[in-house]
């Protein structure tokens, strides 16, 4: 057997197995345990316009809070900043495991990959970034975020209250 057909079986045996896992309600695929709690030991008041440091690597994601259907087994997000902590901008890292949803943004964000692959897909255009791409998408973007394995992300909003909009 060649090595390409022995690394295709691998990917795709691969896969199977992150869909399994992403489908079992045992499993979480996480890189850490999911937590409600804030991942950073900071105080969660206001910061009087004082910088603070968040430790990246410590930060928990949570299951994605919006209905994107079977892709939302995959997709996992902790926001890092409140509205009281900065109002104007917003902030947290994503997680997606080899799922795509679609996302139309009403607000502008930035992207910075941490780790893994990550594509943003939109009519016209498809950007593939990894570890330390960044990637602006500018408001009223209807795109498609998707992970062949795994992607890590930081995005920064703006507003920060982009939910809202």
């Amino acid at each position: 057997m060649s090595d390409i057909f022995k690394k295709a079986e691998l990917k795709a045996a691969v896969g199977e197995i992150l869909r399994e896992i992403m489908d079992s309600e045992a499993g979480v695929p996480c890189a850490a345990e999911i937590t409600e709690s804030r991942p950073h030991k900071e105080s969660t008041a206001a910061n009087n316009g004082s910088i603070r440091l968040i430790k990246g690597s410590e930060v928990k994601c949570t299951r994605f809070p919006f209905d994107i259907g079977r892709a939302g087994k995959g997709v996992f997000t902790k926001d890092i900043l409140t509205l009281e902590e900065s109002p104007r901008l917003g902030a947290g890292f994503m997680e997606i495991f080899g799922v795509s949803f679609p996302w139309v943004l009403k607000y502008d964000e930035v992207e910075y990959v941490v780790e893994g692959v990550l594509n943003i897909s939109t009519k016209d255009k498809k950007i593939t970034a990894t570890a330390g791409d960044v990637v602006f998408i500018p408001k009223d973007s209807e795109i498609e975020f998707s992970s062949p394995s795994r992607a890590r992300f930081l995005y920064v909003t703006y507003p920060a209250n982009w939910q809202d909009q």
